[in-house]
C-alpha cells in the first residue's frame, strides 16, 4: 500500500529519470484507476468538476490508487475549504483546483490544505487519511503538510496576469495549465501549436521555473519542458477503442 509520502514522490521529476505522466479519470468505477496504473501511468487526476464523482465514490478511487502504487489527484468541483479538506481526509495525494486567478486565492487554498501552524485544515484521525488512530497524530500532521500537493489551475486571462504571484505562494507545489478554458477565454481553438496558447504556457512555465515548482500540462499539444504531463481521459480512450473496433468490423464486412 502506497503511503502519502511515496505517492507524492511519484510527481517529483527530481526523483525519477523522466517526467511523470498522468491521465484523467471520469469513470465512477475505480477499476479505471487500476487499469491506468497497470498501464504505467504515474498518477491519475480524478474529475470531480465535470462529472458526478463525489466523496463517497472517490474514496474507492483512492484505495485503488494506493493499492496500485499510483498517485491520485482530485480535480475539485469548487474551491471551498470544506471541499478541499474532505478530499484530503479520504486520502488524496493532492488537489488540482480550477480557475485560480489571484495570489490571494492561492494563499487561501494553501492554508486550507495544511494543518496548523502552516494552515487551517481541520484535524481528524477518525477518517481514512487519519488512519483511525490518535497516536502520534501531531507528527503525522507535520508529515502530511510536507507531502500534500496543491496545484492551482491557470486557465484564464486573470490567472495568467497574476501567474508570477500565484507561483510564489508558499504551499503551492506547482501550476497546472488548463488550455481548454484558456482557449475559450482567448477566443481561439484548442489545437497543437496554437501560438496564443503556446505563449500562455511559456509564461506559466517561466513562473514555475523561477520559483522551482512543478509545471504541469497536457501532452501532445506543444507545451514543451513541462515537469509532468497528462495524457487523455479514460472515457475518451474507451470511446476511441469502441469506435475503432466497430470501424474494423464494418471494414471486414464490406
Amino acid at each position: 500500500m502506497l503511503s502519502l509520502d511515496q505517492s507524492s514522490a511519484l510527481l517529483n521529476p527530481r526523483q525519477t529519470d523522466r517526467s511523470p505522466l498522468g491521465t484523467f479519470i471520469c469513470s465512477i468505477d475505480p477499476t479505471s484507476v487500476e487499469i491506468a496504473a497497470r498501464a504505467g501511468f504515474d498518477f491519475v487526476v480524478v474529475e470531480s468538476e465535470h462529472v458526478g464523482i463525489d466523496r463517497a465514490m472517490m474514496i474507492n478511487h483512492v484505495r485503488a490508487a494506493k493499492a496500485s502504487r499510483c498517485a491520485l489527484l482530485v480535480k475539485t468541483l469548487d474551491a471551498q475549504s470544506a471541499t478541499l479538506q474532505s478530499f484530503l481526509d479520504i486520502g488524496a495525494t493532492g488537489l488540482v483546483v480550477p480557475h485560480v486567478d489571484t495570489a490571494a486565492e492561492a494563499e487561501r487554498l494553501a492554508q486550507a490544505c495544511r494543518y496548523a501552524p502552516a494552515g487551517s485544515r481541520g484535524m481528524s484521525f477518525a477518517c481514512y487519511d487519519g488512519k483511525y488512530d490518535p497516536s502520534d497524530f501531531g507528527a503525522r500532521m507535520a508529515r502530511r503538510n510536507a507531502a500534500t500537493l496543491l496545484f492551482p489551475m491557470i486557465e484564464t486571462r486573470d490567472g495568467l496576469d497574476h501567474v508570477d504571484e500565484i507561483a510564489a505562494v508558499e504551499g503551492v507545489d506547482g501550476l497546472f495549465f488548463g488550455p481548454g478554458d484558456m482557449a475559450n477565454e482567448l477566443g481561439t481553438d484548442l489545437f497543437p501549436g496554437n501560438a496564443l496558447l503556446t505563449q500562455a504556457w511559456a509564461r506559466i512555465y517561466a513562473a514555475c521555473k523561477q520559483k522551482g515548482i512543478l509545471a504541469l500540462a497536457p501532452a501532445g499539444l506543444g507545451y514543451d519542458d513541462a515537469g509532468a504531463y497528462t495524457s487523455g481521459i479514460d472515457h475518451l480512450f474507451l470511446y476511441e477503442a469502441y469506435r475503432n473496433a466497430v470501424t474494423r468490423h464494418r471494414a471486414c464486412q464490406s
